[in-house]
């Protein structure tokens, strides 16, 4: 298992550039607090712009993760938020798809790892289709071990992280 990382020469344009086009095609709304702070920075022609940038890249750098056996798995990690004994590391999973009646499901699933403080890790993932909500086990039919070897991978990495 591994992070996908951006590559090594990921420059101030280029990222300027990116949070540019995301305004553009998703609105003002789509950008994070970081990102606002880094076109302000540029803006204003503040050293501060390089120690943003290095910030986003470390970030961007540290939550993707992808699965490295025969089978697609990846979670984008977008926040963790900490409630007593539960911890919730909220993303977006990509699994296998499923075709039923032969209509093709993509794998790619919102929702949630609930991690406990007892050390259990359970997925809270489903997407809905056509009126029917799939949980990500259908997804994951016969592939239940290595799933949950991979959400326990994101978990201890994202234990290491400062969340």
């Amino acid at each position: 298992m591994k992070h996908l990382m951006r590559y090594e020469g990921f420059s101030i344009q280029e990222r300027l550039d990116e949070i540019l086009d995301k305004i553009k095609d998703k609105g003002i709304d789509s950008i994070s607090k970081d990102e606002r702070d880094f076109l302000d920075a540029y803006a204003k022609g503040n050293k501060e712009v390089e120690e943003i940038h290095k910030k986003l890249n470390y970030l961007e750098n540290d939550i993707t993760f992808e699965y490295d056996g025969p089978y697609p798995f990846k979670f984008i990690l977008r926040d963790v938020e900490h409630y007593g004994d539960e911890t919730y590391i909220n993303g977006t999973i990509t699994v296998p798809d499923i075709i039923l009646d032969h209509i093709e499901i993509e794998g790619e699933i919102d929702g949630r790892i609930v991690y406990f403080n007892t050390g259990a890790a359970v997925p809270d993932f489903s997407k809905e289709h056509d009126g029917i909500s799939y949980d990500i086990f259908e997804f994951c039919e016969g592939l239940e071990y290595e799933l949950d070897s991979f959400l326990d991978y994101i978990v201890s990495e994202v234990e290491k992280m400062d969340f």
